[in-house]
């Protein structure tokens, strides 16, 4: 659109300009890492007691498995075309929408564990997985606003106000728990319902973004000393070595970390490691997946994404291979966080590059096409491994774990350091 001459475009590029390019973009930052923060502390009340309330309604201990397929079947649902109206629409109003279904959907899941309604809480989870998906899109938001030379620590940055909401989640439960009982609400219901009030504070945040980010970023890419200088086309950059790369080893990652998540409760119960301790290893490897981001994220901008990925290929899959094979708590234990931080690394590393190497009007798709990624290897290899266990125990889910993480190694190896795509950002 022209206006006397001048593209619309242009007019809002000359007011972010004058109003302090800097300012606009640590206070934007500030506001998505504080939404992110109530994110994880709300979506963790799910993860703590989602299995427990579908077993409480159901009787039924097979059943609480449900509550991770469906949350990622709703993730790979909804992951590519919430990017398509990110890309179209701009990021704040499709932020906003995964925000209020988020929260109504956490109050549906208090309303059905009042009702016991075990279908309508199944129904729940899986809307429920499609808001957080749609949240969890931040990550182009945050992209938006940085040059290539800081991508990594942009990215770093917001996955590292995760462990504080992570690390609130459990003294929340505890004060909101004891209400149940003098207010007479079910104590699953009465958490949800905490959870999705907290959410109110992500929408606030969301709304309070201005401009969108995605104006931002034309700004940002209409400057070639704030980029590689790469040829960002109008077409999703399938066929980019970097994009390839970075779609195997965060699926790769994803599925080995999820894998060993889910089945280490199955692990160590079977070696009488009392609930308290096992909450204690999971706590350890969320610490584990979020402590160390920004430090990623500057090694990332220093020395480059490949070499990140590569680290942390193999950091996924030696912790994939001590996880399940020593009957030692504490080696378990470190196995599990080591899981954690190789993830970590790969999700920043391969987070940046990805958004780097693909031009605002198609980061949106192209992120969500590696989260519908994600979410498949996040169903099915936790599902190959209870197969493999099954049949050969958890020495070989040790070494399913650690050959996963090969192909990614591979995968990130192969790239040459030649091409401007993979060198460190200048």
């Amino acid at each position: 659109m022209q206006i006397s001459g001048v593209s619309a475009t242009q007019m809002v590029n000359s007011v972010l300009l004058s109003e302090n390019l800097p300012h606009i973009v640590r206070r934007n930052t500030i506001l998505l890492s504080t939404g992110q923060v109530v994110l994880t502390t709300s979506t963790q009340i799910t993860v703590i007691i989602g299995a427990l309330a579908i077993f409480q309604l159901s009787g039924d201990p097979s059943l609480s498995g449900l509550v991770f397929s469906l949350t990622w079947a709703g993730r790979i649902l909804v992951s590519y075309a919430s990017g398509f109206l990110m890309d179209k629409m701009g990021r704040k109003p499709v932020l906003l929408l995964g925000g209020i279904l988020t929260m109504l959907t956490m109050v549906m899941l208090g309303f059905f564990v009042l009702t016991k309604n075990l279908f309508g809480m199944l129904v729940a989870f899986l809307i429920y997985g499609i808001g957080t998906a749609i949240l969890n899109q931040n990550r182009v938001a945050i992209a938006d606003m940085y040059s290539d030379s800081k991508m990594g620590s942009a990215v770093g940055y917001l996955y590292t106000s995760s462990i504080i909401g992570a690390l609130i989640a459990v003294p929340f439960v505890a004060a909101v728990e004891p209400f149940s009982e003098s207010l007479g609400i079910n104590e699953y219901a009465l958490l949800w319902i905490a959870g999705a009030a907290i959410l109110l504070a992500t929408i606030a945040t969301t709304l309070m973004i201005k401009p969108d980010t995605k104006e931002i970023a034309n700004l940002v890419r209409s400057n070639p000393i704030h980029t590689n200088n790469l040829e960002l086309g109008n077409s999703l950059p399938l066929k980019s070595a970097g994009i390839i790369s970075s779609f195997v080893v965060s699926a790769l990652s994803s599925g080995i970390m999820v894998a060993m998540m889910s089945l280490l409760s199955l692990h160590m119960s079977q070696h009488n490691v009392p609930v308290t301790l096992i909450t204690i290893a999971v706590t350890i490897h969320i610490i584990g997946m979020f402590a160390f981001s920004l430090p990623f994220g500057r090694m990332v901008d220093r020395i480059g994404a490949k070499k990140i990925m590569i680290v942390g290929s193999m950091i996924t899959g030696l912790g994939g291979l001590i996880t399940p094979l020593s009957t030692d708590y504490f080696i378990a234990t470190f196995g599990i966080f080591l899981v954690g931080v190789g993830w970590s690394a790969t999700a920043v590393s391969t987070t940046a590059l990805i958004s780097s190497l693909t031009a605002p009007s198609l980061r949106g798709r192209t992120l969500g096409l590696n989260d519908m990624l994600i979410g498949g290897a996040s169903i099915t290899a936790p599902f190959a491994g209870g197969v493999v266990i099954g049949a050969y125990g958890f020495f070989a889910f040790g070494l399913y774990g650690f050959l996963l993480s090969i192909p990614a190694i591979m995968a990130a190896s192969l790239l040459k350091t030649a091409r401007p795509e993979i060198l460190p950002h200048r």
